[in-house]
């Protein structure tokens, strides 16, 4: 009992530990503007993969910006595997994933040419919460239907935990073009480490301890001042 107490404290400062730490690198790279530009980008194909981002990267001179991101899971992943009988008939097994949640990003990016322009390196620090949930059926026939059942299919769940805290880091790298004054196109990937699972169920493969990950983003650009406290002093 006292070493489960001990884990679950250890876990709770980790993830307090991940949070502050995107927050102070955010306001660390806020309080360093000068003169910027933000860009709020959004990403239309990720649905495809059960996701939504919108994002707000802040440009903080002229070769470094700070991006904050919120991200909406609705992820669902289905697989099956039938088995043939001999005498006709067949199995089939089937499961059924779901994460739902959201994580909210922190990155840091340094571009070789200017924000908004060409070539960049990122990382970063996220946290969210999710719901994760697992079902599986097993459906039976045979080549008549003399022996079997109906072939309809009922889900049961196996497994499902609420609340579940994650956090991790990022690296990655891409490009962005822009598409007149006002807007540009993202392309970028790289890896996520989600070293942090409050309950250590990693059903899926978006919740796996390593995996890349791949963005196309669309931004729409709001040149912006921002005055600095020596700015201000003068």
């Amino acid at each position: 009992m006292k070493h489960t107490q001990t884990s679950t404290h250890h876990k709770t400062m980790t993830m307090n530990r991940t949070l502050f730490s995107l927050c102070l690198f955010c306001a660390m790279c806020l309080t360093q503007s000068a003169s910027a530009q933000i860009t709020v980008k959004v990403t239309p194909l990720e649905p495809i993969l059960g996701k939504l981002s919108t994002a707000v990267e802040l440009a903080g001179n002229n070769k470094n910006s700070v991006m904050i991101e919120y991200q909406k899971w609705f992820e669902r992943r289905s697989f099956s595997l039938t088995s043939n009988s001999i005498l006709g008939g067949s199995t089939t097994n089937a499961w059924r994933n779901e994460v739902q949640g959201f994580r909210l990003y922190g990155h840091y990016r340094h571009y070789t040419d200017s924000v908004g322009q060409g070539a960049f390196m990122e990382t970063g620090l996220y946290y969210g919460k999710h719901q994760i949930s697992t079902y599986r059926s097993k459906e039976t026939t045979s080549s008549g239907g003399l022996f079997g059942i109906d072939p309809s299919t009922e889900w049961s769940m196996s497994a499902e935990q609420e609340g579940v805290k994650v956090a991790g880091t990022r690296l990655g790298a891409g490009y962005v073009k822009t598409l007149g004054n006002y807007f540009s196109m993202e392309f970028s990937g790289g890896v996520n480490l989600n070293f942090y699972n409050s309950a250590e169920f990693r059903p899926t493969f978006s919740t796996s301890l390593l995996i890349p990950y791949c963005r196309i983003g669309i931004g729409f650009v709001i040149p912006v001042k921002i005055a600095t406290p020596k700015e201000e002093a003068r």
